[in-house]
């Protein structure tokens, strides 16, 4: 959430509930995505600072990240286990937001989401895996919808530069002298890393995921997902991308063939 003036940071303090301990706990604070997640919290706070909390299974590596971090809101250490569903509905139960950073979300994801359906808590991540959103859009929607719980997927870099960047050439084209509909896109991201950079243990260990999922599945996701848009025009792009990440294909803007 961020206010209109960059120098004015975010205000969290407007969405807290009256009964929650905090307004927003990061889950898996200690990973590369969630230690950048807290860096951005702990520096851009509005004039009413919030109270927050980092959650993770190690409660030295969270005391050193909090340590770590500058800002005038220091968070709070909860201790969390996905794999322990007692453990993530305390943390459910006393945040009015979950940011959840733990990945593969289709293996770690699901516990938690079903912790904030029971406490009424909303949820956001940075997940890529857009059969897993369709899964968790048929599975718990319809509860979600009746608890007034948001579910809010797809917030990390693996969809929002791609979003927002269709998003200026559709509204360009319309607004052109043609008036012109976008009716098809690629976009293709190139990472330039740094000699000695990698891509995040998570992030891997989720492709690795992926790869070894049971194809029906998958699809069946994939199609879940299309459908939640309410666009019969979704389901062919969306189902295109999921042959697209099962075979390479060339990129002629990049010159490579990307996965």
């Amino acid at each position: 959430v961020r206010s209109r003036g960059a120098s004015r940071g975010i205000d969290l303090a407007r969405m807290t509930r009256d009964d929650r301990e905090f307004s927003i706990v990061i889950f898996g604070a200690t990973g590369d995505a969630g230690r950048a997640v807290c860096r951005y919290l702990a520096t851009k706070q509005g004039a009413r600072p919030v109270k927050w909390a980092v959650a993770g299974r190690s409660k030295a590596k969270l005391e050193t990240l909090v340590s770590s971090l500058g800002g005038s809101s220091a968070p709070s250490v909860l201790l969390a286990d996905a794999c322990d569903a007692s453990s993530l509905l305390r943390i459910a139960e006393r945040a009015t937001l979950v940011f959840s950073a733990v990945g593969p979300y289709s293996r770690l994801g699901e516990p938690m989401v079903k912790a904030c359906l029971v406490a009424r808590t909303h949820w956001a991540d940075i997940t890529g895996e857009v059969f897993w959103v369709g899964e968790m859009e048929a599975k718990h929607g319809e509860a979600a919808a009746a608890a007034g719980v948001t579910l809010t997927s797809l917030c990390g870099y693996d969809s929002v530069p791609c979003e927002l960047s269709l998003h200026v050439a559709r509204k360009a084209l319309k607004l052109g002298a043609r008036h012109s509909e976008l009716l098809d896109a690629e976009a293709v991201t190139q990472l330039n890393v740094p000699e000695g950079g990698g891509a995040p243990a998570g992030t891997l260990l989720t492709v690795l995921t992926a790869l070894g999922s049971n194809a029906l599945g998958l699809a069946k996701g994939y199609a879940a997902f299309a459908r939640s848009n309410d666009e019969s025009a979704a389901l062919w792009p969306v189902l295109r991308s999921m042959l697209g990440s099962l075979s390479l294909g060339w990129a002629p803007q990049a010159g490579w063939f990307p996965l």
